[in-house]
């Protein structure tokens, strides 16, 4: 049959893994989502940008709100999850305020299940429009590693990175000022023809791969090894259900300068 991919899969599958992990109600999902979007789709171009930061600034209230109550029932009521694991980490001395609790939370579960949605959707995608690719990893999955890899370097989820400099420097004759923002285009290194050869070819047998789709150094995405986790589980077992899949029409990208994401992906399946 034919279906959307990312309403049937790539979204529900990440955020009912991030939800069990925050022991957060399966039913909130939807609510979630729209804060998600709302809060994602700050660099998008889907309306003026004073509405949409009007909207994100409303997501956030609100999602302070659905944690305040959270935190307040964990506190008296513990329980193996992240949100307990992030409460005990205060009471143990790790200087964590309340309002530090309530935004870690907010952004690991919107990060959480963004990047693997997009993952699962952009990798799919690029194995579709390369079907000499999926054919060589049904025939050897041990190739899924790299694959998955390849996945992130041309399609990441987040193309940029703001960052504030910390120092006066001289980045490749830019003069560069304290305390100035900048942003890390990581989606154009990821195509560095200096770092990664053919880097316009999607090659699941790509390695090294040094892409930078989850940033470097102190600051790397804290949800990297859960979006590898899933999407290492995930392919596999679309690949051996479903042995015809192929795309269903074109695919609608959203329209965003800072993320990678697909706003809807038909594929036929059978």
């Amino acid at each position: 049959g034919r279906c959307d991919f990312i309403a049937e899969f790539a979204f529900p599958l990440p955020i009912l893994v991030i939800s069990d992990l925050f022991g957060v109600p399966r039913a909130d999902r939807d609510r979630i989502k729209a804060w998600s979007e709302c809060i994602t789709d700050l660099g998008s171009r889907r309306k003026p940008l004073a509405e949409l930061a009007r909207d994100a600034l409303q997501a956030t209230r609100e999602m302070k709100v659905y944690f305040e109550a959270i935190l307040d029932e964990r506190r008296r009521e513990p329980r193996d999850d992240v949100i307990t694991l992030l409460l005990n980490a205060e009471d143990a001395g790790e200087r964590l305020s309340r309002s530090e609790l309530i935004g870690m939370a907010i952004l690991i579960l919107v990060a959480g299940h963004e990047t693997t949605t997009s993952l699962l959707s952009n990798g799919l995608l690029l194995l579709l429009q390369n079907p000499e690719q999926l054919a060589a990893l049904r025939a050897d999955p041990t190739l899924m590693p790299t694959a998955i890899e390849e996945m992130l370097r041309m399609e990441p989820s987040f193309l940029r990175t703001p960052r504030r400099v910390k120092a006066d420097l001289d980045w490749g004759g830019v003069q560069l000022q304290r305390d100035q923002m900048v942003s890390v285009l990581n989606g154009a290194a990821n195509r560095d023809p200096a770092v990664f050869t053919d880097p316009d070819r999607f090659d699941i047998r790509r390695s090294p791969n040094k892409h930078l789709s989850f940033g470097h150094g102190p600051h790397i995405c804290l949800g990297a090894p859960l979006a590898r986790i899933e999407a290492s589980l995930a392919f596999p077992r679309l690949l051996e259900r479903l042995p015809r899949i192929e795309l269903a029409g074109a695919a609608r990208w959203k329209e965003d300068f800072s993320t990678r994401r697909l706003e809807r992906l038909d594929v036929q399946v059978g």
